[in-house]
């Protein structure tokens, strides 16, 4: 860390005078939480976005709450993390973007929803998380 000078968005290079770290720990809690996404997730793989598009736009929405749970228990276990319980979701809001990511275009979405499970701050969901996409913040 003491090499990093800068951080590079989609849209600018930041430079950094200094750094300050913190750690924090969690407890994974069976526990109503509402997050956002503050950057786009792309959830959709290549097989998931031609499902996605032959979809009805009232079943869209339960089949990305479906890859949302997938991405949820996928990021936890990639932390060690195992849950006792199933975890679900509700999507109450969503917005699709254009975006790119490894000089390749995705549809982002930036979505408000509700998870029975609480998560770490600023977790990222979905593809290209080391890239800044899919970070979650929780908002009640």
């Amino acid at each position: 860390m003491s090499q990093l000078d800068n951080l590079v968005t989609q849209d600018k290079k930041i430079n950094l005078f200094n750094v300050d770290m913190t750690t924090n720990t969690f407890e994974i809690k069976e526990e109503y939480s509402v997050y956002r996404f503050v950057s786009p997730w792309l959830a959709l793989n290549e097989n998931n976005y031609e499902k996605f598009k032959l979809l009805e736009k009232t079943k869209r929405r339960e089949f990305l709450e479906k890859i949302l749970v997938a991405g949820v228990l996928s990021a936890l276990k990639g932390l060690g993390v195992r849950v006792g319980f199933q975890v679900s979701a509700q999507i109450s809001k969503f917005k699709s973007i254009q975006t790119e990511a490894h000089k390749n275009k995705f549809i982002g979405f930036y979505c408000e929803f509700a998870l029975n499970v609480t998560l770490p701050k600023f977790l990222g969901l979905g593809k290209s998380v080391s890239k800044g996409f899919g970070v979650v913040e929780r908002i009640k």
